[in-house]
């Protein structure tokens, strides 16, 4: 289980689990429906941060378990290898979905997606540190067991 192999199949995993209704959510930035897309943000966060725990949860036992137990660093990219498909994803979106006819334009949106993409991997590799940090406190903390 290298982390390469790991980083991969977990960002697959997130990405194809919310591709919809990212594409949605991109759509309605991008087109002016952003009042629409309010509910649904909110909904793809709580469920997106269950995803993303319960796989960097599943990765740290497996790695702990093999005797891995530099799992830090490792729980951190489970998460924020997602943010790898997303951008591939709004680059495809930029190139394919939108006709942007000025230099300038461009620039605009691969600004905006750029701090974008950079928030939400920071965020989502921080969600994915903290759920393993609680896991294997609760699996090593003495003071739980009675």
């Amino acid at each position: 289980m290298s982390l390469s192999f790991v980083a991969t199949l977990s960002g697959a995993v997130i990405f194809c689990s919310f591709f919809v209704v990212l594409k949605y959510m991109w759509k309605s930035i991008w087109r002016s429906e952003a009042y629409a897309m309010i509910g649904y943000l909110v909904l793809y966060t709580i469920l997106l941060t269950i995803v993303i725990s319960l796989l960097s949860v599943i990765w740290t036992f497996m790695g702990l378990r093999n005797g891995n137990y530099k799992w830090q660093w490792r729980s951190w990219c489970v998460g924020a290898s997602s943010g790898i498909y997303v951008t591939a994803f709004t680059i495809y979106y930029m190139v394919c979905h939108l006709s942007i006819s000025y230099v300038a334009d461009d620039f605009i949106y691969l600004l905006w997606t750029a701090l974008f993409l950079v928030s939400y991997t920071l965020l989502a590799g921080g969600t994915s540190a903290f759920a393993a940090t609680v896991f294997v406190d609760l699996i090593y903390n003495k003071d739980n067991q009675k």
